[in-house]
């Protein structure tokens, strides 16, 4: 289960983990990949192409990428690459193309 709030856009090719949090005002680009529970929070910004790993929580109007100074995380770091397990399944995912 994912939580998109009011205001908030996802781009094309994202996979978004379970128990993912999307607060108001969030901009997601394209093809972005969001690990089990990741926590952007209100008007975070996630660049394209961009991965998060678990459980990470990116602060309100930050841009969502590894290393920058809003970013928490969880129970373990998130760097630039970092994988989702594969035995997990998204239980979101959107499509390339208008998603409506």
């Amino acid at each position: 289960m994912q939580f998109v709030n009011l205001n908030s856009t996802i781009g094309h090719d994202c996979v978004i983990g379970a128990y993912c949090n999307i607060n108001p005002g969030c901009c997601i680009s394209g093809n972005v990949k969001m690990g089990e529970g990741v926590d952007l929070g209100t008007g975070a910004a996630v660049i394209q192409g961009k991965q998060i790993g678990e459980w990470s929580v990116i602060g309100g109007g930050c841009g969502g990428h590894a290393g920058h100074p809003c970013a928490r995380h969880g129970g373990r770091r998130s760097v630039p690459g970092d994988q989702t397990s594969s035995q997990r399944t998204p239980a979101l995912s959107v499509p390339s193309g208008r998603a409506n």
